[in-house]
């Protein structure tokens, strides 16, 4: 099997969330909304966790990496994004290790 990276490519002005494939440069899409950001996988790389805007809202997903599952996981309003290495959260002394974080309003 060919090791795979998840991407937001751009598609007519539209970010998705596709797995490429590293050997051929082959990319599956796995979302269509086109507001979706900041791929990267689950611990068990059987998911893809991203950032998705719906409604003025963010919510960070998770995609199945055959794309037939789609689950958002934050329910709490407020703001969702991929914090820098070595970055601090708002009211919290832990460091962030590249992950995606949930910050309330």
């Amino acid at each position: 099997m060919a090791a795979t990276w998840p991407t937001s490519p751009q598609r007519d002005g539209r970010f998705l969330i596709a797995l490429k494939n590293l050997e051929s440069g082959e990319e599956k899409l796995l979302t269509d909304t086109g507001e979706e950001e900041s791929p990267s996988f689950s611990p068990n790389g059987q998911w893809v966790m991203y950032t998705t805007r719906a409604g003025g809202r963010e919510y960070l997903m998770a995609v199945s990496v055959d794309g037939r599952i789609k689950q958002r996981l934050s329910s709490d309003t407020g703001n969702v994004r991929e914090s820098p290495p070595g970055a601090r959260s708002p009211g919290n002394n832990f460091k962030s290790t590249g992950a995606h974080r949930c910050f309330p309003p």
